[in-house]
């Protein structure tokens, strides 16, 4: 990833008290926050007397204490009578309930996160070799002709070179010392991701 040159100190002394001032003239205009800290067992009572039923409040609170009221709060929420300002469960709502939802809601996550990974795999791989057959040019994201913007390309190919040459990962060893430590695209796409700013352009 290109590296920016760190902010001066008086540009970070203006950026702080600009958040300041916008902080205070914001927080003017807020409902002032009531609400204080509860343990997870005052808060079993509060879903037990808003009509959640808990069947086994040991394990409610463990589930509290690890995953957070405000988090849980969300699987609550579809379990709420109407107004839900009024904070009332319907009927049969069950903490077993709230838990199912965020069971689902957690694999639900997993699954599409994994199926994402595999489409972004397939389109890096598929970006690199359709570019690298056009070209002929298996190292084609160390080439500056390929690019329009030979300033941030020649940038990002430094920090990425640096970074390179730190790597301690087996699998770069072989093209460290048999490549002359030149950039395979086919390895290092990710850390290539910035080039894609650069316009690249084939001719």
């Amino acid at each position: 990833m290109y590296r920016q040159h760190s902010p001066s100190l008086l540009t970070m002394i203006k950026s702080c008290e600009a958040f300041f001032v916008y902080s205070h003239f914001n927080m003017a205009n807020l409902i002032p926050f009531t609400k204080w800290l509860e343990s997870s067992e005052n808060l079993v009572n509060l879903l037990e007397s808003r009509g959640l039923q808990i069947c086994d409040r040991n394990k409610a609170i463990q589930y509290l204490d690890n995953i957070g009221y405000y988090r849980l709060s969300a699987y609550m929420y579809p379990l709420l009578k109407m107004p839900k300002t009024a904070h009332l469960h319907k009927k049969g709502s069950t903490f077993k309930k709230v838990m199912m939802l965020h069971r689902f809601d957690k694999k639900l996550k997993l699954l599409m996160f994994n199926e994402i990974e595999t489409i972004e795999t397939a389109i890096r791989r598929a970006v690199m070799q359709i570019i690298a057959d056009m070209t002929g040019n298996p190292f084609w994201l160390t080439g500056s002709s390929y690019f329009l913007d030979s300033f941030k390309f020649n940038e990002t190919m430094r920090a990425i070179s640096n970074e390179y040459s730190k790597s301690n990962a087996e699998v770069h060893s072989p093209f460290q010392t048999n490549l002359l430590r030149t950039l395979p695209s086919i390895v290092d796409f990710r850390r290539t991701a910035y080039y894609w700013k650069c316009q690249c352009h084939l001719s």
